[in-house]
């Protein structure tokens, strides 16, 4: 049975210099060098593959990238009396045009909730006094909203009193970000 002819060779030396000699490949070789050649192309494939999802992330990754300027935070500080349950809570809104503060009165207690939040150029002082619950209620006494320059540093504290005039205590503090 004759073999397949793999190709064409140049003699260049001895008698028959100058001439052209087909070469044979038996079945093995043959094999061989179709694999090699479907490997190679199956490597292509991978490499193009690779490359369009690295496209594909590089482009997901600058697409949902943050904003250059960080937005501001969510604060909450409550005031401090020792327990496990605490009488009243700050609450800062960063972020927000304007910002947004709030005041709770947590605790039936005969006590009352002040809170103050300060930044460079302004301040915001909020008392509670109704004693509701462990949910704020947005009432125009306990909320207000106010313009806080981007990025300011704003200082939270939150003390309970005893009256309108009262001494404060068991004061929290914290710091919030505009």
């Amino acid at each position: 049975m004759p073999r397949p002819y793999d190709g064409v060779k140049q003699i260049d030396g001895g008698p028959m210099a100058g001439c052209r000699q087909a070469t044979v490949t038996g079945p093995r070789e043959l094999e061989h060098k179709h694999l090699e050649g479907y490997m190679r192309s199956i490597r292509r494939i991978r490499t193009k593959h690779a490359a369009m999802t690295l496209g594909a992330v590089s482009a997901a990754l600058l697409l949902a990238a943050p904003p250059a300027q960080a937005a501001g935070s969510t604060t909450v500080v409550y005031t401090d009396n020792g327990g496990s349950t605490y009488a009243g809570k700050a609450i800062f809104w960063g972020g927000y045009n304007p910002e947004q503060f709030m005041v709770c009165d947590t605790k039936a207690d005969d006590m009352r909730v002040w809170a103050h939040w300060s930044w460079n150029g302004g301040s915001v002082t909020l008392e509670d006094a109704d004693g509701s619950s462990a949910f704020c209620q947005h009432t125009g006494a306990h909320v207000t909203r106010k313009q806080v320059p981007e990025g300011a540093r704003v200082e939270i504290t939150v003390c309970r009193r005893k009256g309108a005039d009262g001494p404060k205590k068991d004061c929290g503090f914290s710091y919030g970000k505009a």
